[in-house]
């Protein structure tokens, strides 16, 4: 996640990066993003950038409340690649890919197991270090 405070030529200027690298988005249990949350209080700045909207959150619900949280701490949160508007048309499609995004996560989390599961019948190697070496 990158936030933004003022405007330049092109729009904002960074002020502080959030990243929390190798962090997956389906769990709010990353330093980074609660950093974020609690400096949102702080008026170190107004607008949060993220690549999509499912690397803030894959989990509608804690979306939705971290969103509200931002907004009442007047952060706007924007997406560089789904221009969401605030139209009643952006509303629905922002609540569709909230949805799609926490599907996706569940259901490669299904698949990832199914294979695992495939392997382990076969007796081919899981994952880890191989027993005995």
């Amino acid at each position: 996640m990158t936030v933004l405070h003022f405007q330049t030529s092109y729009g904002y200027d960074v002020v502080k990066i959030y990243a929390d690298k190798a962090k997956s988005a389906p769990t709010d249990k990353r330093p980074e993003f609660q950093q974020m949350i609690q400096e949102s209080s702080q008026g170190l700045f107004d607008v949060l950038f993220v690549h999509k909207l499912d690397r803030f959150s894959h989990d509608k619900y804690d979306s939705s409340s971290y969103k509200q949280r931002l907004k009442r701490n007047g952060i706007r949160l924007l997406s560089v690649t789904e221009n969401l508007d605030g139209s009643p048309e952006s509303i629905i499609l922002e609540s569709l890919l909230e949805g799609m995004a926490e599907y996706y996560s569940k259901n490669l989390a299904r698949e990832v197991m199914k294979g695992m599961k495939e392997n382990a019948f076969q007796c081919k190697n899981t994952g880890g270090i191989p027993p005995g070496l």
